[in-house]
């Protein structure tokens, strides 16, 4: 036996006690600090470095094998989600992009993990491994974590702190937890046995020796609806919070980060000779983070042979029987090789203009109209009052939203005045339009000209993917196709936009200002306000309340055409937004899409209340003097078109989205010879 299979041996052995009652990866081998070591701290510092992109073609002769992390982010630190921000910050220690960190890189620390799972990869390195590639695991993953557990609670009494949870609540929602059912008696006795929320000290020593999946049953309890509604915070705004931004698009088993292995003391004990510390795992991995596969490289394009010979054998063990391929490659983890005709199999992949394989699903139900509307029930694939409801209360920005009432909402639906959209089948991504009289002249006492009682109303706009550029462009196109007429927002100004960006945004689309209304502060508790202005200053950087004061609302009515509409989405890709609307883009130069394309903060806001807020996604046009570039959603579209069948399976694709990318860009004639060039390609 080698020295490498014997270390894991030995490390397993001494994990026996450990893998019969398995916690977070503290064991016999760890000599960390106390569990709160890092409860309180100054934020982890930012990746040093971006390692260099490269291709498949770049390891060839490389062995390789997959390992899972999970999306934390990597550097810095979680401070709140609103303006309850909590006392001491939470440190990001990363996933994916841990070794990339300069304190772990420093070290040459590429990846850690518990005792016994770190002798296995340890064991891949006597097997011929020579390299280790990180591939991003489900977006969940991180639920079951100390740092999404830190983040939380803390939270969570911030809230008690700022009288957000009475007492009361609090208390029943810890009574929640202790009361809970479940068919797992060993999970069903960790949480008769949490000891609430009260003490810091005391609750991360209870979360710090628990097992993954009974930290994941404790935060679906404490993230659930009934604990909603006693006032805890929204988990899924806690997690995106703490979520690296660029992974969030990532499926599982996309390989992105390869880690070049060190066979010579590979394991080391983290928290020892100023290595730091990791908060759920005990166990570095020594190595070098080498390249970053561009694109991504998914578990099912780079191990096909290994997958297809598994279902082979187990078909033949016992043809009935459920294959489950994920957890098949998942428990064995094989190594592959890479070969000149593994190479030449898989091709050159490139996913030109696509961000990621969520963009990729995205943009594709766009170019085929894939939208689920309230017009359908939900067993007929329509879409639910309840999944918009959710949306909105998953927002960054649901505190400037109107969350609408469910059963008014209902009635709405069926009586055909409101409509709710969304985009694909999971795609969150939404809006609604109201039929009638918007009532802006009876709720703000303002003129409003060319507005009567026969508007269609957008509102409610949500896009809460991370990472998905193009998607306040695909949701206007689809509102103005389907009538949209008026719509009102925030004009929240900074000082890249001191007209506000929203306005601008939706100039570009034909609407223009008919009325004004000034911030009426009666609307909000100043908790609230409170919140408005945390989210205002996220999501437009610059803003400053005692600068730029509160932001007025913002009437709008398009301006356009019916006969524009029948055609817009396909003048739009074969035009550019810039010459749909003329003389309405050249205001100012656009922002980065990249900055505003991965924050999901940006919504478009809704009328009934006064509590509305715009917003939208990033887009970027040529700057003065200089050719118009191609939105990112029609980027993203002629992307798609051109993808070859392995690039189509390699991001989720089939070659139904190919062909619908194509018909998207092929509905009208062509307007330029680049055009045409496009045209001649697909």
């Amino acid at each position: 036996m080698g020295i490498g299979k014997k270390i894991a041996k030995l490390l397993v052995e001494s994990m026996a006690e450990e893998i019969a009652s398995p916690t977070s990866g503290r064991g016999m081998l760890s000599k960390l600090p106390s569990s709160s070591s890092m409860l309180f701290g100054e934020p982890i510092p930012h990746p040093a470095y971006d390692p260099p992109k490269i291709t498949l073609n770049d390891l060839l002769g490389a062995k390789l094998f997959y390992t899972t992390a999970d999306h934390t982010r990597a550097g810095g630190a979680y401070t709140g989600i609103d303006s309850s921000l909590i006392d001491n910050p939470v440190p990001l220690p990363g996933g994916p992009k841990y070794g990339l960190r300069p304190d772990n890189a420093e070290h040459g620390i590429a990846f850690a993990n518990n005792s016994g799972v770190a002798g296995h990869k340890l064991g891949k390195i006597e097997d011929g491994a020579t390299h280790m590639v990180i591939n991003v695991g489900h977006p969940d993953q991180l639920m079951s974590s100390m740092t999404a557990n830190r983040a939380f609670f803390d939270t969570l009494r911030a809230y008690v702190r700022d009288g957000r949870v009475t007492p009361e609540n609090a208390q029943s929602i810890t009574d929640l937890v202790r009361n809970s059912e479940t068919k797992n008696a060993a999970i069903h006795s960790a949480m008769q046995a949490f000891p609430g929320f009260d003490d810091a000290k005391l609750l991360d020593d209870y979360a710090s020796n628990m097992s993954f999946e009974k930290r994941e049953r404790l935060m679906n309890l404490v993230g659930s609806k009934e604990a909603r509604s006693l006032g805890a915070p929204n988990l899924t705004q806690v997690l995106n919070s703490i979520r690296e931004p660029e992974m969030a698009g990532r499926r599982w088993g996309d390989g992105e980060y390869v880690v070049k292995l060190n066979p010579d003391g590979a394991l080391v004990n983290l928290g020892e000779n100023s290595i730091p510390d990791h908060p759920d795992f005990p166990i570095g991995i020594r190595g070098e983070v080498v390249g970053r596969l561009d694109p991504p490289i998914n578990y099912k394009t780079l191990f096909q042979d290994w997958l297809n010979a598994d279902k082979a054998a187990k078909l033949a063990e016992n043809p009935n029987k459920k294959q489950e391929p994920r957890r098949a490659f998942d428990m064995a983890r094989p190594i592959v090789e890479i070969t000149p005709d593994l190479l030449s199999r898989i091709g050159d992949i490139k996913n030109e203009g696509v961000n990621s394989a969520r963009h990729a699903r995205l943009v594709a139900d766009f170019a085929a109209d894939s939208w689920r509307t309230s017009d359908a029930p939900v067993t007929r694939g329509g879409d639910s009052p309840a999944s918009f409801i959710n949306a909105i209360d998953n927002s960054p920005g649901a505190v400037v939203l109107d969350m609408p009432d469910p059963k008014q909402l209902k009635i709405d639906i069926k009586s055909g005045k409101t409509k709710i959209y969304q985009l694909g089948e999971d795609g969150q991504v939404f809006f609604r339009l109201d039929r009638g009289d918007p009532g802006y002249a009876e709720s703000y006492g303002v003129q409003t000209p060319g507005i009567g009682p026969n508007e269609v109303k957008l509102g409610g706009v949500i896009n809460n993917e991370l990472g998905a550029g193009g998607m306040g462009h695909a949701v206007m196109l689809k509102a103005l196709t389907e009538g949209a007429t008026v719509l009102d927002a925030f004009s929240v100004k900074s000082p890249a936009y001191p007209d506000g960006f929203l306005p601008q945004f939706y100039r570009k689309f034909g609407f223009e200002t008919v009325a004004e209304v000034p911030f009426d502060e009666r609307y909000y508790t100043p908790q609230k306000l409170a919140d408005a202005v945390a989210f205002w200053k996220k999501s437009s950087p610059g803003y400053d309340p005692e600068i730029h004061g509160y932001p007025p609302l913002v009437i709008m009515k398009w301006t356009g055409t019916d006969a524009q509409r029948a055609n817009l989405v396909a003048e739009y890709h074969g035009r550019g937004l810039q010459d749909l609307f003329p003389g309405r883009n050249s205001l100012h130069a656009a922002p980065d899409e990249d900055v505003l394309g991965r924050d999901a903060a940006r919504i478009v806001g809704e009328a009934g209340s006064g509590r509305r807020h715009a917003g939208g996604t990033g887009w970027h046009q040529g700057h003065a003097g200089e050719p118009p570039v191609p939105e990112s959603l029609t980027r993203a579209t002629r992307g798609i078109s051109n993808l070859s069948d392995v690039e189509l399976s390699n991001l989720g694709l089939t070659p139904a989205d190919r062909e619908a990318a194509r018909r998207a860009l092929v509905m009208t004639q062509p307007q330029s010879s680049a055009r045409r060039g496009l045209l001649s390609r697909i």
